[in-house]
């Protein structure tokens, strides 16, 4: 996959700067554009925001349908080399390290003073230096195939690559800020500690990361990776402010906390234990509560998930508590619009002697159904005693609010729909 980097303050961004893009997108496959000065302050120099530019060469890349190019902000430092290594942070984050990296957009110089033109050949020099020392580096960092003592991964080992390792359940393996690890399997008997920083985060790209055990994440950007965090009797799990891309993640230990994280066409799959996450936000990532789990969803925000947002299984341990408050849900017209039977909330019910869901003081935007409800007919199983509480919803320009399998209504322990507000529908 090959990566070009267009770096430029774009005040204003015009016709010459979409030109470079174009032939970029034509030689690469991503274009990583970086918007200079964003943390300046607006002046005669620098008359648009950081935030004003970005959405200038937005609405110019959905009007071209240039669905490859990612923008970024650049900051300013005075010194030439904090400058640069920022620069090589963004590509560690936003691409891969096996990426083809080329730099865009310096090959006319014309126009500027003498003092200028140096300048930019510098900048282009040291960068291109510095990509040439991370390919160096990828081809010496090899992570060890068994880890039976703790072991810290450090930055200056960055960027570090394997095949199969595996850590022994008496081992601490830690992450420090700023590495990248890409490789095809981490398993994990002992424990993984990965403690980024909010400006020097841990990427990861792993195609099948699994923890038996602990896990501590935090200010980590997880990246095609297949992570499954286990252990039912005493396995745990931490997450906070991580990014989640093009991923998998399945829960089935016996704790789990995920708070202010970033899901991107992530789904997550809740399986056993208890889980709680808080203040993350969904888009285009799906949340499945299987098999044995019981959960507390709690200030999500939800944005366009086909098809099910929420989909709790027929299956339950016998008392678990599903609750499901204060979050947000939303499709965007146009995704409604290109998606059939999306519904906010459906839960199933079957084998469950005793479960409870609660559904509370949500807000619920533009689906197609805001809730659905489901009986499994696998049998002749009891569900008299089971649960299920729908109350102080905010529910607006949904086609269908509730849609209820009759054999099921008649058969739960206890049915609440009540002081919902619905609108537009």
């Amino acid at each position: 996959m090959s990566t070009s980097v267009y770096i430029g303050r774009f005040q204003p961004f015009h016709n010459s700067h979409l030109e470079v893009l174009k032939q970029a997108c034509k030689t690469s496959d991503q274009v990583l554009l970086l918007i200079g000065s964003a943390n300046s302050t607006q002046s005669r120099k620098n008359p648009w925001s950081y935030y004003e530019r970005a959405a200038a060469v937005l609405k110019v890349l959905i009007a071209q349908s240039m669905h490859r190019v990612h923008i970024l902000p650049l900051d300013d430092y005075v010194d030439d080399e904090e400058w640069c290594y920022n620069v090589r942070q963004l590509v560690y984050k936003y691409g891969s390290v096996y990426n083809d990296v080329n730099l865009v957009g310096f090959e006319n110089l014309r126009g500027l003073k003498p003092i200028q033109q140096q300048i930019f050949k510098k900048m282009k020099k040291i960068i291109l230096f510095l990509f040439f020392c991370l390919k160096i580096m990828m081809c010496m960092a090899q992570l060890p195939s068994i880890i039976d003592d703790d072991y810290v991964i450090r930055k200056s080992m960055s960027p570090l690559t394997f095949n199969k390792t595996y850590v022994d359940k008496d081992a601490i393996l830690s992450i420090e800020p700023g590495v990248v690890l890409e490789g095809n399997k981490l398993e994990i008997d002992g424990t993984l500690i990965l403690i980024g920083k909010e400006k020097d985060s841990i990427k990861i790209k792993i195609k099948h990361l699994q923890s038996n055990d602990k896990i501590v994440a935090k200010y980590c950007i997880f990246d095609h990776t297949k992570l499954d965090v286990r252990g039912f009797e005493k396995g745990s799990g931490e997450f906070k402010n991580c990014i989640f891309s093009n991923s998998q993640f399945d829960n089935s230990c016996k704790t789990l906390t995920c708070d202010d994280n970033l899901f991107l066409k992530t789904n997550v799959a809740s399986r056993n234990g208890m889980a709680t996450y808080k203040d993350n936000f969904f888009n285009h990532s799906a949340f499945y509560i299987k098999e044995f789990g019981a959960a507390t969803i709690e200030r999500n925000q939800f944005r366009n998930v086909s098809y099910n947002t929420i989909y709790i299984d027929r299956g339950s341990v016998a008392g678990a508590i599903i609750t499901i408050r204060n979050n947000h849900f939303e499709l965007d017209s146009l995704f409604k619009n290109n998606h059939n039977h999306c519904i906010a909330i459906q839960a199933e019910f079957a084998y469950a002697s005793e479960r409870t869901v609660v559904i509370e003081n949500n807000i619920i935007k533009n689906y197609n159904k805001a809730f659905a409800l489901e009986l499994n007919y696998n049998g002749t199983y009891v569900i008299e005693k089971s649960h299920f509480v729908v109350t102080k919803n905010q529910v607006e320009g949904c086609d269908i609010l509730l849609s209820i399998d009759p054999d099921l209504g008649c058969r739960l322990g206890d049915f609440v729909v009540k002081n919902n507000r619905f609108s537009n529908f």
